[in-house]
């Protein structure tokens, strides 16, 4: 069984039933200054698979289309929101 905490998760629709939601996951990763762009390729992918999981949870939860979740990381180390497609 896997443990975890989503961040922040944003439902949009009507107030009895979602049909899309945004999930948003903030992360303190050390920063690579040196290499931004790697860097933060390289923390997209660690981090897909957390966010693959939680997406697949509130896909359940709420009765959504896998496809009407957005997963976001927000790398607080370097003030980045990126979109993680999962």
């Amino acid at each position: 069984m896997e443990r975890g905490s989503i961040d922040r998760l944003v439902l949009m629709g009507s107030r009895d039933r979602p049909t899309a939601a945004s999930l948003f996951d903030f992360k303190t990763d050390q920063f690579d200054a040196r290499q931004p762009k790697m860097w933060l390729k390289q923390r997209l992918e660690h981090h897909r698979p957390q966010l693959e999981i939680y997406a697949h949870v509130v896909a359940e939860l709420f009765n959504l289309p896998r496809t009407s979740i957005a997963t976001y990381l927000i790398m607080l180390a370097s003030d980045d929101l990126v979109l993680c497609p999962t």
